[in-house]
C-alpha cells in the first residue's frame, strides 16, 4: 500500500509540473523544476543521463545553458528537440551538446532512433550502430552523427573558471522538416533589439549558424493519400499550416554527468514558438 501511495504521488506530482508548464523529468530527475542541475554520479563506470522535457510541443527552441563548474570537466548539457516516443516505449531524439573537457570548449549535433531508457546511462545510450540517413526498416537502436564533437568558435560562448561556460543554443524549425541551429554569447542574445521573435529569427540565421540541417535526418515523412505528415514512430504529427514542413515536436534539457563527476548548471528557456506554456 504504501509502494502504491508513493507511486501515486509521483504521478501526482509530474501531472501538476505539466498544468503548470514546468520542464517533466523523464528519468531520475537529475534536472530540476526549475531547470537547476546540482548532482554527483557516485557510479564509476557509467554515465548519468537525464532529460526535461517542456510540456508543449514547439516550432521553435532557444535556451541559455549555464555549465557552472566547467573547469571540472563534468560532462555534458544541451538542448534537446524532435523528440518521439515509439510505440514500444523507446525514445527518437535530437541533442545538440555542450562540453568543456580537459579546458576545451566543444559541441556536438547527433539524432539518436529507437533508443531504450533501461540504456541511457549506459555509452552512447547504448547505441553501437551509425546511420547516415533515417532508417525506417529498423527498430533496434542507431545514431545519426549531425556534428561530431568540434570546437566552438570564441563567439559562441562565455567562460571563466569562477562562472563557468555559458551559451544559447537556437534550434528552428525549416521547411521539409529540417532544422537551423546555432550557438551564441548570452550577450549576443540579451543585446539584440526587437521583439522575442525578432531577435530568435536574426540570430538563428545569422551567416555564421553553425548547422543547417535541412532533411538530412528527422525521418519525417508525407503521408500525400492522407495529407499528412507522420513522425519517426510512424505517428500524425504537428504541422504548422501556415509553414509547411515545418513540425510542432517536443523539446527540452539534456545531461549527462560523467562517472565520479559532480555537475552544477543550470537551464533557461529564453524562447519559444508553438503551442503555448502555461507560465
Amino acid at each position: 500500500m504504501k509502494i502504491t501511495k508513493k507511486i501515486l504521488a509521483v504521478a501526482v506530482a509530474v501531472a501538476g509540473l505539466s498544468l503548470m508548464g514546468c520542464p517533466m523529468p523523464l528519468g531520475d530527475g537529475l534536472i530540476s523544476s526549475t531547470g537547476q542541475v546540482d548532482y554527483t554520479n557516485e557510479n564509476e563506470t557509467e554515465y548519468a543521463r537525464d532529460f526535461s522535457q517542456l510540456p508543449a510541443k514547439h516550432e521553435d527552441f532557444a535556451v541559455k545553458i549555464t555549465l557552472e563548474n566547467a573547469k571540472d570537466s563534468p560532462g555534458v548539457m544541451g538542448a534537446a528537440f524532435d523528440m518521439t516516443q515509439n510505440d514500444d516505449g523507446s525514445w527518437n531524439f535530437g541533442v545538440v551538446g555542450i562540453q568543456c573537457y580537459g579546458g576545451a570548449k566543444k559541441y556536438y549535433v547527433s539524432h539518436f532512433f529507437n533508443t531504450k531508457k533501461e540504456d541511457w546511462n549506459s555509452n552512447n545510450f547504448g547505441v553501437s550502430a551509425k546511420k547516415s540517413g533515417f532508417d525506417s526498416s529498423v527498430d533496434t537502436p542507431y545514431e545519426i552523427v549531425l556534428k561530431d564533437f568540434t570546437v566552438l568558435p570564441s563567439n559562441a560562448y562565455t567562460y571563466s573558471d569562477e562562472e563557468g561556460l555559458s551559451c544559447v543554443v537556437l534550434i528552428q524549425t525549416t521547411n521539409q522538416c529540417g532544422y537551423n541551429i546555432n550557438i551564441v554569447k548570452p550577450e549576443a542574445w540579451e543585446n539584440a533589439t526587437g521583439t522575442t521573435a525578432a531577435k530568435f529569427t536574426s540570430l538563428v540565421s545569422d551567416s555564421s549558424k553553425l548547422s543547417s540541417l535541412t532533411n538530412t535526418h528527422t525521418g519525417y515523412t508525407y503521408d500525400a493519400e492522407n495529407d499528412k505528415w507522420l513522425n519517426p514512430a510512424g505517428k500524425e504529427s504537428n504541422i504548422v499550416a501556415a509553414e509547411p514542413g515545418h513540425i510542432e515536436a517536443k523539446v527540452g534539457y539534456y545531461v549527462n554527468i560523467y562517472g565520479q563527476k559532480t555537475m552544477k548548471g543550470s537551464f533557461d528557456k529564453v524562447y519559444t514558438k508553438g503551442e503555448p506554456i502555461a507560465e
